[in-house]
């Protein structure tokens, strides 16, 4: 690639802007140099000058003339992009030139670079042109530049400063000197225009040249196809399929570590960073031990399980690459948040005519019948599977299907979150919203709406924030600090770049706008300040203990004496109550048992721990402690007390999963109480409607609605009571996964 920059008399005048053209051009080819250095490693560029005082090319040199090629001076001969290059051109101004050249003769001057560098060899060839076309050009030789350009399948991209071809006319008070330079430009553009019409070149303005390059693009990448196989339908039904990366997460770019000592030398070299790992004996410290007699240990418990490459070997599933149909399911069953990686995208095999028409037919009934694919996927030999689901993507011009990988059931995570679903008998009032706190909410929710939130050079109202318009900020602002310091290793952290700024912060437009549907919604869901925080006890804390302890300790200070106006003032801890405090007894604070004074209570505040896991224990005491004040109650005198520990009982067992625990005592209560002593409390359970916990409420339960709603109502012999799953004893496969 090479990179024309026009430095000729007019590039010094002020631009219509208000700024200077040559700082506009030199900042155009700097940022253009910066996105080679940071991404193009094995991009090669060269830098040419035109408009300058000395004259000095290959061309004007073997010509010897002093007539042709004048005034266009070779800053760099084509190479790999530096910071040397991006320096010497960041230290250009126009006393580097100052003269007037032909813009014709300094792209010749770069296709002879060009070719002198790659010969007859594969490369992709690029000429950018920066200039305002202020200079006067010779036309003669344009149709052999356009073939020398076509014949090297080389591209020429025009930067424009002040490009103004229609309606390019000179202010009325305008001199003739104004007038006939107005002239040449005018000419000088069109001709341009003509010449990127005719290699499939471009011409832009500078100020969108600026815009595009603000951004430090992510590194382009050669796209390959990461699986070329079969899509198996079905056993006697295969597509032949290519699948590519659709889109994946661009993380920062690796840092090498540098010797500091060898930064510091008078030599530094390499200044790399070499690491040795060697193995040592826990027996013998000063023997290292080589990594051929050295074996994988996994923990069990504290023990330390030895596990061999043969034992590796033989335990390791063994695969074959497939993408095997599983089966095909409405798409409102695979909710997004479902999906665990990159995106991929699934065509047909190119060229194979058969395998096209299969798969758009496949794709297209997909579409039409609203339904994904889900299948085995497996993309390299011995690779463990993955579970995949395909979603229909039509266009115009291509059928494809989008692959998303989705989880196990080992990779869900069921975490305990107090219902807020309307129409679960469980969830509290309090979460239930209101009609009109529904309303503010869709509201909020359509004023952020970025379909309309972004309005273009017309004046009309189109999408904001588009993904291909829109770069990681972090990434643009880690690389513009590296180009800063790469020019100046003492550079300070400059502020935040305005192009930066504008994508991490909101969208005043948008914000003012949505701003009476976000008054309405804090309307809608008032805040008010908590007042149980007033009403916890003061807790006793060392430093207070620390600090009391020079005071005269009283019996008013234990128990709690009265204050000024009658008030009684905090109690403070004993000096020998503090001291008998321990950090075992400050920790053990939490409830491990259900008591039989507030059951109820012990139970969930058991099941809301975490910071160790109490629910079996919780559910087991609590079902003991029920039958037990069943069977203590003095006719009826515990049943209310029992009865809403069946109801918490039930609601934790819901909650986490547990209806084998709730039903089996269910139908053991059913078995003792129905028609005998404890009759009166079931009677109480059949009112209060504790049927068993159907698969509606816990997925795996084997229960139905239907089931659960008649269990009550039948009698005992004809109860429908189903046989509850028991653990299973675990297998071999199972005991390895303990082990590892």
């Amino acid at each position: 690639m090479v990179v024309i920059l026009d430095v000729g008399r007019t590039m010094c005048l002020a631009s219509a802007g208000g700024g200077a053209r040559f700082g506009d051009a030199v900042k155009a080819v700097t940022m253009l140099l910066q996105q080679k250095i940071l991404y193009g490693k094995k991009d090669e560029i060269g830098v040419v000058l035109f408009g300058t005082a000395e004259t000095k090319n290959t061309l004007a040199t073997a010509l010897g003339d002093g007539e042709q090629y004048q005034h266009v001076t070779v800053l760099h001969e084509i190479g790999p992009a530096t910071v040397d290059v991006l320096r010497s051109v960041m230290a250009l101004d126009c006393s580097v030139g100052g003269a007037t050249a032909d813009f014709i003769d300094a792209l010749v001057v770069a296709m002879d670079m060009i070719v002198r560098k790659t010969g007859k060899k594969r490369y992709q060839r690029r000429v950018f042109l920066v200039t305002d076309a202020g200079s006067p050009a010779n036309a003669s030789d344009l149709q052999v530049v356009v073939q020398q350009f076509n014949n090297m399948e080389a591209h020429l991209n025009v930067i424009g400063i002040d490009f103004q071809v229609d309606g390019c006319t000179p202010p009325p008070d305008a001199t003739a000197s104004q007038h006939l330079r107005s002239k040449v430009k005018t000419d000088n553009e069109r001709l341009l225009h003509k010449i990127a019409d005719n290699v499939n070149g471009v011409v832009i303005p500078v100020s969108k040249a600026l815009e595009l390059m603000s951004y430090f693009r992510s590194k382009s990448v050669l796209q390959r196809s990461i699986f070329r196989g079969r899509l198996e339908i079905s056993p006697i039904y295969h597509i032949a399929v290519w699948s590519f990366i659709k889109t994946t997460k661009q993380s920062f770019p690796t840092l090498k570590r540098i010797s500091s000592v060898s930064a510091g030398s008078a030599t530094p070299g390499s200044m790399q960073v070499r690491q040795e790992r060697t193995l040592q004996s826990l027996q013998d410290p000063d023997a290292n031990v080589s990594r051929e007699e050295a074996i994988k240990g996994y923990k069990y418990g504290k023990t330390l399980v030895p596990f061999s490459k043969v034992d590796e070997a033989a335990l390791k599933l063994s695969t074959e690459r497939c993408m095997r149909m599983i089966g095909f399911t409405e798409a409102s069953s695979v909710q997004r948040y479902h999906y665990m990686g990159p995106t991929e995208m699934m065509v047909g095999w190119p060229g194979d005519t058969h395998a096209l028409t299969a798969f758009s037919a496949l794709v297209r009934a997909m579409a039409e019948t609203d339904r994904v694919g889900i299948f085995r996927y497996v993309k390299t030999k011995n690779s463990a599977p993955k579970l995949a689901v395909c979603i229909p993507h039509v266009k115009h011009d291509l059928d494809c299907l989008y692959v998303q990988l989705l989880p196990f059931a080992e990779n869900l995570r069921s975490y305990q979150f107090p219902p807020m679903n309307p129409t679960n008998s469980a969830t509290k009032k309090a979460y239930i919203p209101s009609p009109e706190q529904l309303v503010s909410a869709a509201k909020l929710i359509t004023s952020f709406d970025l379909m309309t939130s972004a309005v273009n050079e017309d004046g009309e109202q189109v999408e904001d924030l588009k993904p291909k318009e829109v770069y990681n900020p972090v990434l643009q602002r880690f690389y513009q600090c590296v180009a800063q310091r790469a020019l100046d290793p003492a550079h300070p952290i400059s502020v935040v770049d305005p192009a930066i700024d504008k994508l991490v912060k909101p969208n005043e437009r948008l914000v003012s706008q949505a701003a009476p549907a976000l008054e309405a919604f804090a309307a809608s869901f008032p805040l008010q300040k908590s007042e149980a925080a007033a009403k916890l006890e003061q807790r006793s804390y060392w430093r207070d203990q620390l600090q009391d302890a020079a005071r005269d300790v009283t019996l008013d200070s234990y128990t709690g004496g009265s204050g000024a106006a009658g008030q009684k003032t905090p109690r403070r801890l004993s000096r020998d109550l503090a001291m008998d405090l321990s950090i075992e007894k400050l920790i053990a604070s939490g409830v491990t048992a259900v008591g039989s004074v507030t059951p109820v209570k012990d139970f969930e505040e058991m099941m809301q721990r975490r910071d160790v896991d109490l629910v079996i224990d919780a559910v087991t005491q609590l079902r003991k402690r029920i039958m037990q004040l069943i069977n203590d109650s003095i006719q009826d005198t515990y049943y209310g007390k029992t009865l809403e520990c069946v109801v918490a009982l039930r609601k934790g067992c819901v909650m986490e999963d547990e209806f084998q625990q709730f039903n089996t005592m269910l139908q053991d209560m059913r078995f003792q109480f129905e028609n005998k002593t404890r009759n009166k409390f079931w009677q109480l359970v059949v009112e209060k409607g504790l049927s068993l916990i159907h698969n509606q409420e816990c997925v795996d339960s084997p229960i139905t609605p239907k089931d659960s709603a008649e269990y009550l109502g039948k009698p005992l012999a004809a109860a429908v009571v189903s046989d509850m799953p028991k653990a299973e004893e675990p297998g071999v496969e199972q005991l390895f996964d303990m082990i590892e």
